[in-house]
């Protein structure tokens, strides 16, 4: 069955990379949610360089699954060039997008790339596998997971939001003594909990933020330039939003916040 992307952004045009480039104002950031689940099909650990083991966790959806991503871990991708990664009879590579001035091939966690090609139905026992590029490849320690998602088209507009604040689940400096040194050794620390918290306007229970609440969703936010160019799409996945309703006195509009942990992070930058 051939598959193509889904919800990884269009290719940013050569005339548009200095847009592209440019920090985004945080109007241009949309949010989209959706109850459709998200699944994790495995993590990957490269034990020596271009050797994965693989921890399998469950199968694709049977029949027509979803897109399908692999994406960095707390370990974040390591490589000396692109690899690729096939599972299931669909690839996908580690590579930099043509309008960043970063053209190495590392990675920071929640890092994700869509699989596409054409699909054949694994088992438990199938294991996604490297083909090494050119040089080393991904090297041992590197890290990821592959992910079953909705599809572009099951996620909806959460209304109007003016205000967006991410968490990323990233692993942090965790600092150990000796004597009088605070910090004789560092080491990563636990993975951080992820986190959402959006703002918008209360629309009512049927409509907007709302009617998410309670609700385990995947969230997407989509970073929309000059309203015209889509340079980036963010998930956090499996968050169950609780909500605060403000009403201010006089004409101040009613809002209401949503937040959240999430369990993974995945991003999809336009290539």
């Amino acid at each position: 069955m051939p598959v193509i992307k889904n919800l990884t952004p269009t290719a940013i045009s050569s005339d548009d990379y200095q847009t592209a480039k440019t920090p985004p104002l945080g109007g241009e950031k949309q949010v989209y949610l959706t109850t459709k689940p998200s699944r994790l099909l495995g993590t990957a650990l490269l034990t020596a360089d271009g050797v994965i083991r693989y921890t399998f966790v469950a199968v694709p959806t049977v029949g027509t699954p979803g897109p399908i991503l692999a994406v960095a871990l707390s370990a974040g991708i390591k490589q000396e060039a692109a690899d690729t990664i096939t599972f299931a009879g669909l690839t996908g590579s580690f590579s930099p997008v043509t309008w960043t001035s970063n053209q190495s091939f590392d990675f920071p966690v929640c890092r994700a790339v869509e699989l596409i090609g054409n699909y054949s139905a694994p088992t438990s026992s199938s294991v996604p596998t490297l083909t090494q590029a050119a040089g080393d490849g991904m090297l041992q320690g590197s890290t990821f997971a592959l992910i079953e998602m909705p599809t572009y088209e099951d996620f909806q507009l959460a209304g109007c939001t003016n205000n967006r604040r991410l968490t990323i689940p990233a692993r942090g400096t965790k600092a150990i003594p000796c004597g009088m040194n605070e910090a004789e050794w560092t080491t990563p620390g636990l993975t951080k909990a992820g986190s959402i918290e959006i703002t918008g306007l209360n629309e009512g229970i049927d409509g907007g933020i709302r009617r998410y609440i309670g609700l385990q969703c995947q969230a997407m936010l989509e970073t929309l330039r000059e309203d015209r160019l889509i340079t980036q799409r963010d998930f956090c996945l499996d968050v169950t939003p609780e909500a605060d309703e403000d009403y201010p006195a006089g004409e101040s509009e009613a809002t209401i916040t949503a937040k959240g942990m999430f369990s993974k992070m995945a991003v999809l930058p336009a290539p």
